[in-house]
């Protein structure tokens, strides 16, 4: 005989298949008046994309996929146009929904944000700049005599927040002025004041990034077709002082992704929606030799479930 699903039940199945305590009781009061068994109830868990992030097989390489076209050489004209279109994306998005767009996960939707909520949305930060640190002392970098940083895509300030705390002086870039204004903010609020915000309003801007000692960026090149994360990066390795290092994330492959110019421009997309593209592995170590660095690691990792994903560690010289 199936159990009945009660709010006890739903609760549980949070911890079982999330590893978490529910957003409230009104999920768990909805959940439990429309899973009518224990099989539906774990099947609406089962197919969330939340316990698919978090228990999906790594995706990795076996060496028979098909080749990828993706298109990244343009003119500076159509590079603009591909800016602008995403620059109003995030606009949107970061006005919306601002805590979620950042963390896709339930409890950070906006209208379920409360003061501890929003405090843990910043703390989820720490840990993340913490795995850098490791990274950055498992191949054996002095980060001791880095006086300086750059977080690109800060968003709201949840890298800034920490970063802030390790660096003499943090160059936080994004280009949503509703997130920049937050993270002001919320770091105001902590009497951070060594942060300092940039807008990009257009890609002429990626050019004028200061010389830093290290630059952070992860969940951010994706949500831009491969032309921008093509020219980020080679930008990424200009700013960097010699010695300095970039650990930044980007997915390299997905079956039967593909990204021709002509098509994109075409395609009328949503305001706010998120899209997700790749650069291969080949772009990236290209722009690295070209501009006189070394790659220190390649990591897959679970910065995202869609296609594969790889944290990159590069070095100037």
């Amino acid at each position: 005989m199936d159990l009945s699903i009660t709010s006890e039940v739903v609760s549980w199945a949070y911890r079982l298949f999330l590893d978490r305590e529910p957003e409230n009781e009104i999920v768990v009061e909805e959940k439990a008046k429309t899973c009518r068994s224990t099989l539906e109830l774990r099947r609406v868990f089962m197919r969330s994309e939340e316990f698919k992030s978090k228990n999906a097989v790594l995706p990795t390489l076996s060496g028979h996929e098909s080749p990828i076209i993706v298109d990244y050489s343009v003119s500076e004209d159509e590079l603009q146009k591909i800016f602008t279109r995403i620059q109003s994306s995030w606009s949107s998005l970061g006005l919306n929904d601002p805590y979620y767009s950042v963390l896709t996960r339930g409890k950070f939707w906006k209208k379920l944000m409360s003061k501890k909520r929003i405090d843990e949305f910043y703390e989820s930060g720490k840990p993340e700049v913490d795995r850098m640190f490791k990274t950055l002392d498992r191949n054996y970098i002095d980060h001791a005599s880095f006086h300086n940083c750059l977080d690109f895509g800060c968003g709201a300030g949840r890298i800034s927040r920490w970063l802030a705390e390790e660096f003499e002086t943090v160059h936080a870039y994004d280009v949503s002025k509703n997130y920049l204004e937050m993270a002001q903010k919320y770091l105001g609020s902590k009497e951070i004041s060594n942060v300092h915000f940039h807008q990009l309003t257009s890609v002429d801007d990626l050019g004028d990034f200061p010389k830093v000692d290290l630059i952070y960026s992860v969940i951010v090149l994706q949500h831009n077709p491969p032309p921008i994360i093509h020219r980020t990066i080679v930008q990424f390795m200009k700013a960097l002082n010699p010695g300095g290092v970039a650990f930044f994330q980007v997915p390299t492959y997905k079956e039967e992704y593909h990204f021709l110019l002509e098509e994109y421009l075409g395609n009328q997309s949503p305001q706010d929606e998120m899209e997700m593209h790749v650069l291969p592995q080949s772009a990236v170590f290209e722009i690295v030799r070209e501009e006189n660095g070394r790659l220190l690691e390649v990591v897959e990792d679970f910065s995202t479930s869609w296609g594969l994903s790889n944290t990159f560690l590069v070095q100037k010289l």
